[in-house]
């Protein structure tokens, strides 16, 4: 597995004798077909979809607050600069430019996020009445 990701039991271990085993204090939600645990399955496979989920979250949290109060707290020709470059960005069809990102950086982890991330901060909405 990794550091600090172990779960309690193998979950491609196969145990024939616990086929199909109704969820109990060993297998807190039972098994499959096989006799897997499906606990440790749903951990296991839970641990990429949330590792980008609170990364690309994350990312888009910092980087539209420290915008929004940049654009808040500046100038006025500074907050209609960064509206009309989030409008033009808004503008653009969201996977033509993951495809991009994607082509130009590989495909791996990190470009997956950074595209999220992008996304989720680019399509926010001004809210002029709260600065």
């Amino acid at each position: 597995m990794g550091e600090g990701w172990e779960v309690c039991n193998d979950p491609i271990r196969i145990m024939v004798g616990s086929r199909l085993a109704a969820p109990s204090l060993d297998f807190l939600l039972g098994t499959d077909q096989l006799g897997r645990n499906t606990f440790s399955r749903t951990i296991t496979g839970g641990r990429i979809p949330l590792l980008v989920a609170f990364a690309s979250l994350g990312s888009s949290l910092a980087v539209g607050l420290v915008l929004g109060l940049i654009a808040g707290f500046g100038p006025r020709w500074l907050d209609n600069l960064l509206l009309l470059v989030f409008d033009t960005i808004r503008s653009f069809p969201s996977i033509i430019f993951a495809l991009a990102v994607i082509a130009l950086l590989g495909p791996s982890l990190a470009s997956v996020i950074l595209v999220i991330a992008h996304l989720r901060t680019c399509r926010a909405h001004p809210d002029r009445s709260a600065a």
